[in-house]
């Protein structure tokens, strides 16, 4: 633990002096053995964070921090919502000029314009530099699966993405990779629950002191101010000399606890060192944790204003499941439309050596969805529209199907939706399901179940008769069981 005395006015200035300690402290713990991922440097705001972060990475540390993992603080990110900022309002001269400041080149290309939210984000990223692309891919990469949410859930225009963005978007960030060898820098309060090996804690305040101006409610007790049930005060401490001292005197206390709660959390961190930087207490009235630790070890501090307890000692290596670093590929992106093409089953649907498993497949599917003779078109027409049969196949197989249709007209099997139950899922004891291609349900049961192909009759009747079981054992006692083979028209009955 280490105190810095104040420099001047300047409350904040012994922080600078502190902050140049921190490699030292790493160098030396890193001396020991330990890896950077065992180390983590807790702050009480994001600022502190960013400065730590900014200083470690411009002396070439690797660091995993919120701050540097926010999408907001990428470049890359930057310049495409820049850019869907100016194809959304072209005037818009706040981003124009903050553009400029960037270095960001606005241009309009009518074949981005026109294409959807995400192939648009696609598109701008796929646009930005080699070196961008390539240090930046993770931030690219993650910038789109939060489009690709957006348009799955919301409206799917740029006005709104950006508006989102605005309100919630610009808080998202890359999700820390596990075992990554960095520093870790995260406030106290996201460090609650973790057990690290080594904490170092450059800026210990905890100030008891909270800041002016917050708002406090009271109920007054003194006439005439009690007439009122509550009024609102700005917090300060001159309310101590007036008859809300009650109040800011609870107020306070509860700002002490507060404070104390959050350095027993920091100081609870550390599994093997903690490393503490403070400012040295003036002797005055103490106002933070960090003058009550001054206040008790300043008779055992050394000439550098150190207290040392304990020794560094060698880190014995230890087998671990880290495997190094993934390098992440370069963002790349290809134009929709030549990546994707409509994959048609049609093709298939005549062909002597295909036809057999493809045809069966899509005859089912078009049966799936007749319940009478007058379904049969609107149900081809779906599969055309599907890719499932060509327009040249649509009236031969409304024609095939309105033929097989029609020659069991005197069964009633095609009579309307009422108790038919088409691809009918029934759960049997211990989780399987049997589908049945259609079940009529009377006064007597009917199970029918669809064959195209050559006649495979005991495997095809074992089929039909377990179909049958499962009726009887829901407490259907008159249940009958048929096998209808289309292409020969011949339908066998199973008891």
């Amino acid at each position: 633990m280490k105190f810095f005395p104040k420099i001047g006015n300047d409350e904040e200035k012994w922080k600078e002096s502190a902050l140049s300690q921190i490699q030292l402290k790493i160098d030396a713990l890193r001396a020991k053995g330990r890896k950077l991922r065992d180390i983590a440097i807790l702050v009480r705001t994001n600022t502190e964070g960013a400065i730590v972060a900014e200083d470690l990475i411009s002396k070439g540390y690797k660091v995993i921090s919120g701050e540097s993992l926010f999408l907001k603080s990428s470049q890359s990110v930057s310049t495409i919502v820049s850019l869907l900022r100016y194809y959304n309002k072209p005037d818009d001269s706040i981003n124009n000029t903050i553009a400029e400041f960037e270095g960001i080149t606005l241009e309009s290309n009518p074949k981005i314009a026109r294409l959807p939210l995400y192939e648009m984000c696609e598109e701008l990223a796929g646009m930005l530099g080699e070196g961008v692309r390539t240090s930046e891919s993770v931030y690219i990469l993650s910038f789109l699966d939060l489009v690709l949410d957006f348009v799955k859930n919301k409206r799917a225009d740029i006005s709104s993405f950006l508006d989102w963005w605005d309100e919630k978007g610009f808080k998202a960030s890359v999700a820390a990779p596990e075992g990554q060898d960095a520093v870790r820098i995260m406030t106290i309060h996201k460090s609650k629950g973790l057990g690290i090996k080594s904490v170092i804690i450059p800026f210990l305040t905890c100030s008891f002191k909270k800041s002016s101006g917050d708002i406090m409610w009271c109920k007054p007790t003194t006439e005439p101010f009690n007439t009122m049930p509550l009024v609102p005060v700005k917090y300060s401490s001159e309310l101590a000399k007036t008859i809300f001292a009650p109040e800011y005197e609870a107020e306070y206390t509860r700002n002490i606890i507060d404070n104390l709660n959050i350095a027993y959390v920091a100081f609870t961190r550390a599994r093997e060192e903690l490393i503490i930087f403070a400012e040295e207490y003036s002797g005055k009235t103490v106002s933070s944790v960090s003058n009550l630790l001054f206040e008790k070890f300043a008779s055992l501090l050394n000439e550098e204003n150190t207290f040392v307890l304990g020794e560094l000692t060698p880190e014995i290596e230890e087998e671990t499941q880290f495997t190094g670093e993934i390098q992440i590929p370069a963002f790349r992106s290809a134009d929709a439309g030549e990546r994707l093409r409509l994959s048609l089953k049609s093709g298939d649907f005549f062909e002597k050596e295909k036809s057999a498993r493809t045809k069966g497949i899509i005859i089912h599917d078009i049966l799936s969805r007749i319940y009478s003779i007058d379904d049969i078109v609107p149900s081809v027409k779906e599969a055309v529209a599907a890719g499932e049969l060509s327009e040249a196949e649509e009236n031969e197989v409304a024609a095939t199907l309105a033929r097989l249709i029609g020659s069991v007209s005197d069964r009633y099997w095609f009579e309307g939706k009422n108790g038919v139950y088409n691809e009918l899922e029934i759960i049997e004891p211990g989780g399987m399901v049997s589908r049945p291609d259609r079940v009529l349900i009377g006064e007597e049961c009917v199970v029918i179940d669809f064959k195209t192909g050559i006649l495979r009759p005991k495997s095809h009747v074992h089929q039909i008769e377990s179909y049958t079981a499962l009726l009887k054992k829901m407490g259907y006692t008159s249940v009958k069981g048929y096998i209808w083979y289309l292409d020969e028209n011949e339908i066998m009955e199973v008891i």
